[in-house]
């Protein structure tokens, strides 16, 4: 009982949390928005169970000033939630950068990631064959 009231708390906190910028709820919450990606998809993104993509998101979210405190914290925030860190940079790079392009560009986000795929779900990428480069 004790357990689950825990987990229940730590939830309720979760779900508090994402809703600001500065912890990776909201990022996490914003990845699944802009990338579609399922909540139950994050675990094997992430390459780790449930509980630690719950811990994730209480972590604060990685400072973005320069890259060596970026990947400083990066690691923290992995080595606290069990989470992949090359996962966890991955998420919050393509957030950062989905968030900066709609800001400069004014355009919502899922219009950008839309327009920046030349094609369909599910459709086939033909191969492009490279020229050779003539001398």
């Amino acid at each position: 009982m004790t357990v689950t009231r825990n987990l229940d708390a730590l939830q309720a906190i979760a779900i508090r949390l994402a809703s600001d910028a500065s912890f990776m709820g909201f990022v996490l919450d914003a990845y699944k928005n802009n990338f579609g990606v399922d909540q139950s998809e994050l675990p094997k993104l992430l390459k780790c169970s449930s509980a630690n993509v719950l811990d994730l998101r209480l972590c604060r979210a990685p400072r973005a000033e320069n890259d060596a405190l970026f990947l400083e914290d990066v690691k923290a925030i992995s080595r606290f939630s069990g989470c992949d860190w090359h996962e966890v940079a991955k998420i919050v790079r393509a957030v950062q950068a989905v968030n900066a392009l709609g800001k400069q560009s004014g355009i919502d986000a899922k219009l950008l990631l839309k327009a920046a795929r030349d094609r369909t779900p599910g459709e086939v990428r033909s191969k492009r064959t490279r020229k050779k480069p003539t001398n």
